[in-house]
């Protein structure tokens, strides 16, 4: 089926009255960070929109070293699997997968996911995870609205699936690079005393004032910072809810958020000066100094700001360049896993290097695609720049259509995929977890804190404190009450991936591949009754009906949850599955 935007871009979905000086809470700390950074230094199961509101949905399987799972498999077979999850809703593990993009055999926890087709039939075994231990701020609990126990009985497993695209040699752990830039600035301190004022040589020592008097501010920043933003971010929650108090409240958050960009900007100040106390110096013994200084500005990044402009309503763009390449628009997706381009999107700064890694994938709108993984490097701008990471390139084959397809994703030339759990395409290690330090902890997305026009991606631990939080990211079990009905227990994809989402007829009734009714009530809740988000259906919102039951089908949120406040990804749980967190604004 063709995918269009026709009937989604010229509308805009109506949003409530901000209150006065709200620019000064979330607003201030995310716009006050990007502007400090800024002046201081993307599918098999890529969802995306189509038609009006329509969820997007894709297929893909791939393999390690090979381009088929047996080794013979024909480009036809192949081509088959990937347009048969293009019907209807994603399912749970053990039911027929029509619209979820099947598992590659990288993906931790499960050997695959089954999936029915006239073309082809695979099954699957997958193992539950131990329950990741994620509850709203205790300190706010009391505020915030319960529902009653939900009508179905919860499901064996924290997530209603068991992939995880996270690294697991090393695990994505939190905040220990920090300790880290600490530790390596004593040791340049300490090396470069030594170097100059203790090996007798005054020109040196007196230049070497400087550094040392930046490599203390850089310290004195990061110390602060460790030490002001747990209390920060507490007052921040606490005081939501109270009128100016809590932008207040923002702003001295945002101070504490700010710290790191001025110990790196200290740090980079100070490396400036080494060479200088290097040819003073004579032996050469200052460059074991700047490399401890130059891995400590690593280190000591805590934050980085990425801005997003949002397209078509639905659409979260960033721009990213690919092996030294041009920069090129890509598409948010917290739905899929894993960066998908096509060749021309790449640059030849380095050679690639192939991992031998192949798959196949498909998406709603017309698209199926086979596409190989390379290791290269993906840089986001303003100095964000990941190690080697995976990317996935669209074989030569399929690169036109994939292209053309991509370009009706709010003009992106490819899909970034930043799920833990999604279903692929995958490998492990995905492009933001490649990031230096503890910018990989995860992904903090506000696509509307610009009035639904522009937002904000922010990498690093999460800048603002967690109002409830789900185990899983994307797919979560979530509660959902419709027209303020007892609510539903459902395994879900919260998706940034430029759709409008899909809901389950036996719940709200309406036709299949049909609109939800204009006038709906949807009330989205963590499984513990914590409100996460709510809304009423209209023509410019409405989530498209699918069939089956919530024991086995995952129903797809749609761009709401991040168009209506600050969402992050944490990649640091122990199970590998991720969790999203909604935060205080």
């Amino acid at each position: 089926m063709s995918h269009s935007h026709s009937g989604r871009g010229a509308h805009r979905a109506r949003r409530g009255r901000r209150q006065p000086y709200a620019w000064l809470g979330a607003g201030a700390v995310t716009l006050g960070l990007g502007a400090a950074l800024a002046s201081g230094s993307a599918v098999a199961y890529a969802d995306t929109g189509a038609g009006s509101g329509a969820a997007k949905t894709s297929a893909s399987s791939s393999e390690s070293g090979s381009t088929s799972s047996n080794g013979t498999e024909s480009n036809t077979t192949k081509k088959a699997v990937a347009h048969s999850a293009r019907a209807g809703a994603a399912t749970l593990p053990g039911g027929s997968i029509s619209s979820r993009k099947a598992s590659s055999p990288e993906a931790s926890g499960a050997s695959a996911v089954a999936q029915v087709d006239a073309a082809a039939t695979e099954t699957a075994t997958v193992k539950t995870t131990a329950a990741e231990t994620t509850t709203a701020t205790t300190a706010h609990s009391a505020r915030v609205p319960t529902v009653a126990a939900v009508t179905t009985a919860p499901a064996a497993g924290s997530t209603p699936v068991t992939y995880s695209w996270l690294p697991s040699t090393p695990p994505v752990v939190a905040n220990v690079a920090v300790s880290l830039a600490l530790q390596q600035i004593a040791e340049a301190q300490s090396e470069l005393q030594q170097q100059t004022w203790g090996s007798g040589n005054i020109p040196a020592g007196l230049v070497a004032v400087v550094p040392q008097v930046l490599l203390s501010q850089a310290t004195l920043s990061l110390n602060t910072w460790e030490n002001s933003i747990t209390p920060t971010q507490l007052l921040f929650a606490q005081t939501a809810g109270v009128p100016i108090v809590h932008q207040l409240a923002g702003v001295s958050l945002l101070g504490a958020v700010l710290l790191p960009a001025l110990a790196t900007t200290a740090l980079n100040s100070a490396g400036l000066f080494l060479p200088l106390v290097g040819a003073l110096e004579g032996t050469g013994g200052i460059s074991s100094v700047q490399n401890l200084v130059s891995t400590a500005a690593l280190n000591g990044r805590v934050y980085a700001f990425v801005p997003v402009t949002m397209r078509s309503t639905t659409e979260p763009i960033v721009y990213v360049s690919i092996n030294g390449g041009r920069a090129i628009p890509v598409l948010v997706d917290t739905g899929s896993s894993g960066l998908v381009v096509t060749m021309s999107s790449v640059g030849n700064a380095a050679p690639l290097v192939a991992t031998g890694n192949h798959g196949t994938s498909g998406y709603s709108g017309g698209l199926s695609y086979d596409y190989s993984t390379y290791t290269t490097t993906v840089d986001f701008g303003n100095g964000i720049f990941t190690g080697p990471t995976n990317v996935n390139i669209v074989d030569p084959a399929d690169a036109t259509e994939a292209m053309a397809f991509f370009n009706q994703l709010g003009g992106a030339s490819g899909v970034l995929g930043i799920g833990a759990n999604a279903a692929g395409p995958g490998p492990q290690g995905l492009p933001t977890t490649a990031l230096p330090g503890d910018l990989s902890q995860g992904v903090f997305l506000y696509q509307g804190l610009l009035l639904g026009f522009a937002g904000v991606m922010v990498f690093g631990p999460n800048p603002l404190p967690t109002r409830a939080s789900v185990s899983g990211a994307p797919d979560a079990y979530l509660n959902v009450a419709i027209n303020n009905g007892s609510p539903t227990k459902v395994g879900a994809i919260i998706d940034s991936g430029g759709v409008y989402g899909t809901m389950l007829q036996s719940m709200t009734g309406g036709t299949v591949n049909g609109p939800v009714p204009v006038g709906t009530r949807i009330s989205v809740y963590t499984t513990d009754g914590v409100l996460l988000y709510s809304y009423v259906v209209t023509s410019r919102n409405a989530p498209t009906v699918i069939s089956g039951s919530p024991s086995s089908v995952l129903i797809n949120t749609g761009y709401i949850p991040y168009q209506n406040g600050p969402v992050y990804l944490d990649y640091t749980t122990p199970d590998g599955q991720g969790s999203t967190r909604f935060d205080y604004a």
